[in-house]
């Protein structure tokens, strides 16, 4: 990913400032900011379109982070551990979390039970980017005549890869300084500590 560790999960940190127009079909996205309190975690509701099925998907996710000095993967490098996990809950509070109730309305359907794993790390062969490696496992409660595996695995892999495109569109590559993300990692902003910590398993 072309860019470096430290803005890697500066993005993923500070998910309010993420612009929902990079991702493609996304028609709704709500976050909740932890912060020092609940260590940087946040909580991310996305709305996405499964288009051009009549289908859009709800994901709730909790976002969690821990850094590594020593790999906890053989042949890895030290990095960060993003989990991104599903709250146990159909709505109403959990932990210091407030998660909506499901979607009621027609051909809307919350992604149940899932959990993503990414291990990110700087790139050992580019400068400035990163290496990761990603899991993921969720159900997908959505009757299999209307949406078969197959074609929802194509549907998400053209809807990655058109987001990365917008990313790559919207600037948050190549115009940075233009994101807001930056004026997020200044030595008095609320998350520096946890930017500290990231950098160290840079060095």
């Amino acid at each position: 990913w072309p860019l470096s560790l430290l803005r890697t999960i500066a993005v993923d940190t500070e998910a309010d400032n993420f612009n929902n127009n990079w991702i493609k079909d996304c028609r709704g996205r709500d976050v909740q900011n932890g912060g020092l309190a609940d260590i940087f975690s946040n909580l991310i509701v996305l709305t996405i379109a499964l288009s051009p099925l009549p289908i859009t998907l709800e994901d709730v996710q909790i976002r969690e982070f821990a850094t590594f000095d020593t790999p906890p993967l053989k042949g890895a490098r030290p990095g960060v551990l993003v989990v991104e996990k599903a709250p146990p809950v159909d709505g109403g509070r959990f932990e210091n979390w407030e998660v909506p109730n499901a979607p009621t309305r027609s051909g809307c359907y919350r992604i149940s039970g899932g959990t993503k794993v990414h291990y990110k790390m700087s790139s050992k062969e580019v400068p400035n980017c990163t290496d990761l490696l990603s899991f993921s496992k969720f159900g997908l409660p959505v009757p299999s005549f209307l949406l078969p595996v197959d074609t929802f695995k194509n549907i998400l892999a053209s809807k990655i890869q058109e987001s990365l495109k917008l990313m790559y569109a919207g600037g948050l590559v190549d115009r940075w300084a233009e994101t807001g993300y930056q004026e997020r990692m200044g030595p008095s902003a609320p998350n520096a500590s946890f930017y500290k910590a990231v950098e160290a398993v840079m060095r």
